[in-house]
């Protein structure tokens, strides 16, 4: 659903509901005709506006929450497809400090991970350093990829 989708969704919802929401605000004048006549004659002239406006609000919500709930079914069906896709497969799992030091080396990399090495997880705090001194070619702290 995009921006003008919405908007016209709302604006239909509001526009079936008005009468309802006419209804209840005469119902309330009324009622409060007898106990403040200011208050129900500012109701009767002011009040559609209010209420249509709060029902405008409480419709634009709902539609948030819709979205909200359609972008979370979404993303638990991508997990779903992607943990029956790798199921069979070992993972990886990448932790804590990796530290490379190295000295006039053609070249240095941390941590390289194939395309064809299924799942990688790396775990909040994981920290890697590379260092090297006199290297020749490329120092390389991840490398992801042939």
């Amino acid at each position: 659903m995009n921006k003008d989708q919405a908007i016209e969704k709302v604006s239909k919802l509001l526009a079936e509901r008005k009468n309802k929401v006419i209804g209840k605000n005469i119902v309330s004048a009324a009622l409060s005709l007898f106990s403040n006549p200011a208050d129900a004659v500012e109701k009767l002239f002011f009040g559609v506006e209010a209420e249509t406006s709060d029902e405008k609000l409480k419709l634009q919500q709902d539609l948030i929450l819709e979205l909200v709930c359609q972008i979370d079914d979404s993303l638990s069906k991508m997990e779903s497809q992607f943990k029956s896709k790798y199921k069979d497969e070992p993972s990886i799992l990448i932790d804590g400090l990796i530290e490379v030091n190295s000295k006039n080396s053609e070249s240095t990399t941390g941590i390289h991970i194939k395309s064809n090495s299924g799942q990688v997880e790396f775990k909040p705090g994981t920290k890697i350093s590379v260092k090297s001194e006199n290297n020749k070619g490329d120092t390389t702290g991840l490398k992801i990829g042939d």
